[in-house]
């Protein structure tokens, strides 16, 4: 009796292709859409947990300039 993986057969090729698929589609998630979920998940673990995790991390990159910060608002209109 054949096992049940002998009917899936994958090339090499094919696995690089389903990677390629993969990453591509990733990478069409445009910045925006990348900052508004990690917002909302921000928005929920703040609810959760009576730490106020977004309120210090405004308060960081107000006092601390990060240059991350600057990059990722200047992409963000850049695409716009």
């Amino acid at each position: 009796m054949a096992s049940p993986l002998s009917a899936l057969h994958i090339k090499a090729s094919d696995s690089c292709k389903i990677q390629v698929i993969i990453k591509t589609n990733y990478q069409m998630m445009n910045i925006r859409t990348k900052s508004i979920l990690v917002l909302i998940l921000l928005g929920i673990v703040d609810v959760v947990i009576p730490i106020p995790i977004i309120g210090l991390m405004l308060i960081y990159v107000i006092v601390q300039k990060p240059s991350w910060f600057l990059d990722l608002a200047q992409e963000i209109y850049r695409l716009g």
